[in-house]
This record gives structure tokens, sequence and C-alpha cells, in this order.
């Protein structure tokens, strides 16, 4: 049975208890049924108050006194729109999203599994202890704290399908590479034949 992780929830549930979606990659709302009947629960639509285009607000926070067009429009208020302006709800949004990396830094590291792969970040911890902490691809070990050399996901760009965890630096060069093999082959010719070669010493002869 073809299972799939809801992004809301986090369950893993068959592919029939989600609704059908022809854009995504998988054919499926990247939702399941109950939560996206939740979702849409909470988006009814309800009777907007009709304002005038003069219409203005206080922020709640700068104090500063708005045309309508500078609030986010809300079912929670008698008026229609939030009580703090657009500059002030992004500011407050950008320190709350800091604030919360600082302490969950691999949140979205996990949401990016979960979307792409479908896969679960604890998947990910397992397979890389199965390949004993090493890169597929060079048999080095992932270091986490070195650039280039944690560990990421490796995925066939046409099947979609994941072939292993390999260092980020390693994963680069297969994609400057499209996934050809004779590109790779060649970069490898390349090396073997020009080791021992300085591409100086003959512009120096002429």
């Amino acid at each position: 049975m073809d299972l799939k992780i809801c992004t809301k929830c986090y369950a893993e549930k068959s592919y029939s208890e989600f609704y059908r979606a022809k854009s995504n990659k998988d054919g499926l709302r990247p939702f399941c049924k109950a939560c996206d009947s939740q979702i849409r629960k909470e988006c009814a639509i309800k009777p907007k108050p009709v304002l005038a285009e003069s219409y203005t607000k206080k922020c709640r926070t700068c104090l500063n006194t708005y045309n309508k067009n500078q609030f986010a429009k809300t079912n929670q208020t008698k008026d229609g729109l939030l009580n703090q302006c657009l500059t002030c709800q992004r500011s407050e949004a950008l320190i709350r999203s800091r604030e919360y990396l600082k302490l969950h830094p691999t949140s979205n590291r996990h949401r990016h599994y979960i979307h792409k792969y479908n896969l679960t970040f604890q998947q990910i911890q397992q397979q890389i202890i199965l390949q004993d902490n090493k890169c597929t691809l060079c048999q080095e070990e992932f270091i986490n704290d070195v650039k280039g050399k944690s560990p990421v996901v490796d995925h066939n760009h046409i099947t979609g399908k994941v072939r292993g965890i390999i260092h980020h630096h390693c994963n680069s060069i297969l994609g400057f590479a499209e996934d050809r093999i004779d590109k790779l082959q060649s970069a490898i010719n390349y090396l073997i034949t020009t080791q021992d070669l300085d591409m100086r010493d003959d512009l120096n002869t002429n």
C-alpha cells in the first residue's frame, strides 16, 4: 500500500486519505483529507464589511494611522482588518522566525525532507547510520560543522527516486555534471591526462 506523510499533522497515511492534485508531482494534495477539511472550515468565507476608500485605522503596535490598504484582511475583527499594520506585522514575523530557528535549527530541514522526498528526519538519520556515517559517493565521513561535508539527500532528477545520502559538495558535483555519466567520465579522463601537465610550459616555449 502506497503511503504519504501529511505536511500538517505529519501522520503517515495511505494515498486514499489524500485528495488529488494534478499540479503536484505525486498527484496528491500535501494535506490529508482530515486536515484539508479543517483548513477549509477555518477559511470559510464570511460576509465582509464594505469600507470606504478613505477609511483609516490606527496600528496597535506603532500607533500610526494608515489607510485601509496598509492592513491585512481578516474575519476576526468588525472592520475586517487586522489591528496591526503590514510593516509591523512583517517585522514581528521576521523576529519570531529568527527566534524560532535559534531554538529549532533543523525545523526547516524537517519540512523540506517531508515535502520534497516524503521522508522524515528520523528516517534520514537512520539511513546515515546504515551508511556508517559516510558519503556513499566518496566514502568519507560526514562532518556537520564543515562546509561541504554535511549530509544531503541525493535523488534522481528524472525518476525522483532517492539514491542515498552524500556530501553537499559531492551532490554539487553530480548537479553541475547534470547526472551525466559521460561528463563525469570526461572529468576523470581529464584529471588523469593532465596530472603532470602545466599549460604554461607550452606557452613559454612559444
